[in-house]
This record gives C-alpha cells, structure tokens and sequence, in this order.
C-alpha cells in the first residue's frame, strides 16, 4: 500500500526522480488489548508487569517533507525487542529514499549496514561516551547526519503517526488473543494509509477540475454561470470515460 501512495503521488508532480520519497523515520509504540489498564500512573516493576499489550514498529515515508504514511509495519509480542522488529521487515524495503532516520533505540550495526547497502542514508543517533568513541565507518556516518538538524527534525513526524492513529481509532483493541491483537494492530496501519490514498486523489481530482475550469474560462470568457462549467467538465469526464472503455468484440 506504501508503494502505491508513493506512485500516486509522484505521478502528478515534479519531483525528483532520483529518489522516491525524501525520508524513512522508524519508531516503536504499543497498544493495550485485553484489559484497560491504568499504565500512566504505574511506576518502576509495576509497569513491567503488565504484559496485555501488543509491540508496534512503524517505518513511515515522508514525501517533501508534507504527506506522511506507513511504508512497513511489524508487530511484536509485549517487551519485544524493537531492533529485532525491525530486522524482520528492513529486507523487505524496496524504495529509494534519501535518509533513514531513528534514534538510539536502533543503534546496531547490522541495522546501518542494511540501510547502506539499499543506498539509503542512515540518520540513526548513535551510543556513546567519553571513553568510547564510534570508530566504526558506518555509525560514524549515520553519526554525522543525525547531528544535522534539517534531517533529524523530521523524526518528530513519527510521533504525529502514532497519535493521530491512536486518536481516531483508539490506543486499546477490544480482543483477549494477543494473536488477534496483532492483526488488529495490522489493520489500523492499513486503514491510515487507505484515508491518505483517497486524500492524494481527491486532491488530484480537484486540481483537474481547476484546470479545465480554467481552460474554459479561457475559451468562453463572456459565460458566467457555474453551472455551464460544471456541466461542460461532466461531458468531458464522460467523453474521457468512452474513449478509454475497453471494446468489445
């Protein structure tokens, strides 16, 4: 779905046909299944023992730095490792983007060299101290373009993913089976891309209309009544619709 919302998008714009989209943000959140639980006002090994909640990684797609939505999805069981989330579905990348960008949860080496051989910039904040310092060539890349501030801004954009996910189709899932739970979580991710592929064409249709409103304009200037237009654009969308039609032998 991912692929298809990138496809769409860049077929009716200017964009730079040297990369698909500009940004690839990973992060990892959760939601509660089973009981609602009162999570926010546990403290230290209390909230570890809570285990009715499903792990989420999302690898989101950022184009022009304006259209936002979910390139891979994995899920996990609760306390599952996010690095291991994420080897799982990184294979399956096939986009070219400009960077790959994740905080430090994501520091590990196989991880980088897998966003480099795909010829993705790493962006991925790296761990270390005064006593040890990154030698690697690799994570000092992926070091570098971290600490540039008009790359790793973008990483809030996650965030915004997540939230507005977790507010329009709520944070808890109504099911006991964690198995259950999963796909459940799969299907939220699919149901924010479907409303971001109607958006894109929705926006498109409108921007065709404003073009051959003007087209007629330019031709029947003295005509001021919007419903000639209207009904000259539906003629024309018909016409289109004929032409295209398959024959029939």
């Amino acid at each position: 779905m991912g692929r298809k919302i990138v496809l769409n998008y860049n077929s009716d714009s200017d964009f730079n046909p040297r990369y698909d989209i500009d940004y690839l943000v990973v992060d990892g959140s959760g939601f509660s299944f089973n009981d609602l639980y009162p999570i926010k006002f546990l403290r230290g090994e209390e909230v570890r023992k809570v285990s009715s909640h499903v792990k989420v990684v999302f690898i989101i797609g950022i184009i022009k730095g304006k259209k936002r939505f979910i390139m891979q999805c994995n899920t996990g069981k609760p306390y599952a490792s996010e690095v291991k989330l994420l080897k799982e579905v990184i294979e399956d990348l096939d986009i070219k983007a400009r960077y790959f960008i994740g905080d430090k949860c994501y520091d590990c080496i196989e991880i980088i060299k897998a966003i480099c051989k795909k010829r993705i910039n790493p962006a991925i904040e790296v761990k270390e101290t005064f006593r040890m310092k990154v030698k690697d060539k690799y994570r000092l890349k992926s070091k570098i373009n971290a600490s540039k501030k008009r790359i790793y801004k973008n990483r809030n954009s996650v965030e915004a993913v997540f939230g507005n996910i977790k507010q329009k189709l709520s944070s808890h899932i109504f099911v006991k089976n964690i198995d259950i739970a999963e796909r459940f979580a799969y299907i939220r991710a699919i149901i924010f891309n479907l409303c971001v592929y109607a958006e894109i064409e929705e926006k498109k249709k409108k921007k065709k209309r404003r073009k051959f409103k003007l087209f007629i304009i330019f031709i029947f200037p003295k005509i001021e009544d919007k419903k000639f237009y209207t009904l000259i654009f539906h003629l024309f969308t018909l016409f289109l619709k004929f032409r295209t039609a398959p024959k029939k032998y």
